[in-house]
């Protein structure tokens, strides 16, 4: 599938999320600054299909934070209602075996996380994603 194609599909389900809900177990967002919105304007901007106006458009649509260095994302053993796509920074999503942690992927700029099954099922996740450093985000749900 073509990366273009990938990265709308995500916009989509980006778009159709409904106000993001904090908890004392997220990490504090910070949401839609000024920054934050330059980077999503850029990124849609990227896309030739769009015209300017729709561009700004989507991006007043779209749930935008930062996540500081550090912040866990999403935890281990608990149900992740979210999906994420990085504008900026990078993730580390890791499991704990036997006390030590093992990562199992990263997610860098222009790529999507998602706990589906989690999400689906209503089940808790098999594993952490943290943020090895400040980072934008989109968010959405699965």
């Amino acid at each position: 599938m073509n990366a273009d194609v990938l990265s709308l599909s995500w916009l989509v389900l980006l778009i159709q999320t409904p106000a993001l809900t904090i908890t004392a177990e997220q990490p504090a967002y910070n949401f839609n600054t000024v920054t934050m919105k330059k980077e999503l304007v850029s990124f849609l901007s990227a896309f030739e299909l769009f015209k300017p106006e729709e561009v700004n458009e989507l991006a007043e649509l779209m749930t935008v934070v930062s996540v500081k260095k550090n912040s866990l994302i999403v935890k281990e053993g608990e149900v992740c209602n979210h999906c994420f796509f990085v504008l900026k920074g990078c993730l580390r999503q890791y499991v704990v075996i036997d006390g030590l942690e093992k990562s199992t992927a990263f997610y860098t700029e222009n790529q999507a996380v998602n706990f589906f099954t989690s999400y689906t099922s209503q089940t808790v996740s098999a594993c952490n994603l943290y943020s090895l450093e400040d980072s934008i985000l989109l968010v959405g749900n699965p």
